[in-house]
């Protein structure tokens, strides 16, 4: 997969890949989280990623949809349709046979921005209906969970 070689090493060079292969919607003007992005997220729900640059409230913008179409997944991952998950499972079996120690550096992207106390409850989630007291991101299920009751995260709380 070579995913570095393709210069493809981070979510930056990930969003310009996608946005020069027509497969990015940039939405630039001020958004509600409350189901204002996910109304827009859903109209163009297996089609094109969608990356809101401004969401009311928050400090980071919010990127959607880069796992719902298989073949942008695909071409982000130098392979076709059919054979994706398959790639996927033999890098990960790779992975898993031989884990990678961690590259410690002193700068980089992953430092341009450090909180000292981080607030995961501060990431934008997107609410994606009137009613909704849960999300339905994997992540930012277990930040909502985190926020909303006492129960671990590996626990799939029901509540939260």
């Amino acid at each position: 997969m070579e995913l570095a070689k393709r210069g493809l090493d981070d979510l930056q060079a990930c969003v310009r890949f996608l946005e020069e292969h027509n497969h990015l919607v940039r939405v630039k003007s001020a958004v509600d989280q409350d189901k204002v992005l996910a109304g827009i997220a859903r109209k163009f729900e297996g089609d094109k990623a969608v990356l809101f640059e401004n969401v009311k409230g928050q400090d980071y913008p919010v990127l959607v949809g880069l796992y719902w179409n298989r073949p942008m997944l695909a071409k982000l991952f130098g392979t076709t349709s059919e054979q994706l998950p398959f790639v996927l499972s033999e890098e990960i079996g790779a992975w898993r046979k031989n884990p990678m120690d961690p590259v410690i550096v002193d700068s980089g992207p992953a430092n341009e921005v450090i909180e000292a106390q981080p607030d995961l409850a501060r990431l934008p989630i997107p609410h994606h209906a009137e009613k909704a007291t849960r999300c339905w991101s994997g992540c930012t299920g277990i930040v909502r969970c985190w926020r909303s009751c006492s129960a671990p995260p590996a626990s799939n709380c029901r509540s939260c």
